[in-house]
């Protein structure tokens, strides 16, 4: 294989594995929208939830000054 091949089949896989979207879902959420989501990574209880959100609130911030 080329080194030109190899370069164009690395960018394909870098783009299948790409992260498209995040988000903060309930249950509820979960189960209207169905079984389509291929990842799901759940937050305990005792995680502290408005720390994250102050966090995601100000990377927006840094990336839209």
């Amino acid at each position: 294989m080329s080194s030109d091949a190899y370069a164009g089949k690395r960018r394909d896989e870098a783009q299948e594995h790409r992260v498209v979207a995040v988000g903060l879902l309930t249950e509820h959420d979960l189960s209207v929208l169905g079984q389509g989501f291929r990842r799901i990574y759940r937050i305990d209880d005792g995680h502290n939830f408005h720390q994250l959100l102050a966090a995601i609130d100000a990377a927006e911030r840094d990336l839209h000054p």
